[in-house]
């Protein structure tokens, strides 16, 4: 959840010029909605030095096993295999949140939960 509102608040929505969701809360003084870390916090840090997505050609994806599999090895041997797919996991959330964001009414991450999905059946 961390990573998905962290790239929903680095999103620069339509319309609203270069100014993206972070810069507009820190200006304005708001509550960034970031959820609380706990022992976990160590793998937001390395998500962080790894850079949370790659920047290829076509533009940004998510981390690649080879990306995380350098960081492992050069930083940190001591990652085991779910750390690792937890932190390909937050990669692709990061992306696809900050995608996401790119509409001006896109729902904060932290708030979805909260969100009663609708049906035609009700």
């Amino acid at each position: 959840m961390f990573s998905a509102q962290l790239g929903y608040l680095n999103s620069i929505p339509e319309g609203w010029g270069k100014t993206s969701r972070l810069e507009l809360a820190l200006e304005r003084k708001e509550d960034l909605q970031l959820p609380k870390l706990g022992r976990e916090v160590y793998l937001v840090e390395a998500l962080k030095a790894l850079g949370y997505t790659s920047h290829v050609f076509e533009g940004e994806r998510p981390l690649s096993w080879k990306d995380v599999y350098y960081y492992k090895e050069t930083f940190d041997p001591l990652l085991n295999k779910w750390e690792v797919e937890t932190l390909l996991e937050m990669s692709a959330d990061y992306l696809n949140a900050k995608i996401e964001g790119v509409n001006p009414l896109c729902i904060p991450p932290v708030d979805r939960d909260n969100v009663e999905p609708t049906s035609a059946n009700q």
